[in-house]
């Protein structure tokens, strides 16, 4: 029986340092994943700008009001097409609108502001109170726009159009002079 007790300590004894032998394989590899989770965090955060903190469109959902199609780029290329219109709001008062909005976000989410420039601009109407359908008229380019924009005002309107859509529910219509309705 002496004999039997001693196979068995020895059996328990393997076990118990196999166990060690996983916990620490077990450790290290915590560490490695917590080390590069870390190493992802800090790439995304570094990448992370204030175009991806703000919605491409956001317009009144009543009435016939201007909007202006914007970008926002940064000093690493990166650049963002925004539309933004409301009711009884000059060029002035959408421009800082879309700055304090860009403000908040970058001191929330510790970023770096950029530049904001008009492209062009409209003007949205909702027609059809019941279809809510928005018609996007008198489409031109701003002459301070830079290269890589839109040529032309049709141009203006149909990315405002196809920006606005995205934002809207699927049974919205959208239609711009001389569009399709999307």
């Amino acid at each position: 029986a002496g004999r039997g007790g001693g196979e068995a300590t020895q059996q328990v004894t393997g076990i118990t340092k196999r166990a060690a032998q996983l916990l620490a394989a077990q450790s290290d590899i915590n560490k490695a994943v917590t080390q590069r989770w870390r190493e992802v965090q800090s790439v995304q955060a570094s990448e992370l700008w204030v175009g991806a903190l703000l919605e491409s469109a956001e317009v009144d959902d009543w009435g016939k009001y201007k909007f202006l199609l914007l970008r926002l780029r940064d000093r690493a290329g990166r650049q963002k097409l925004l539309v933004r219109g409301s009711n009884y709001a000059s060029d002035a008062k959408i421009m800082e609108g879309l700055h304090r909005q860009m403000m908040a976000a970058c001191a929330a989410h510790d970023v770096c502001a950029e530049a904001i420039e008009v492209v062009g601009g409209g003007i949205m109407e909702w027609r059809r109170h019941r279809d809510r359908h928005l018609h996007i008229s008198g489409g031109y380019v701003a002459p301070a726009s830079g290269p890589g924009g839109p040529s032309t005002g049709v141009e203006v309107m149909n990315l405002a159009a196809v920006l606005t859509k995205q934002h809207l529910p699927m049974h919205y219509k959208v239609t711009s002079e001389g569009g399709k309705v999307l």
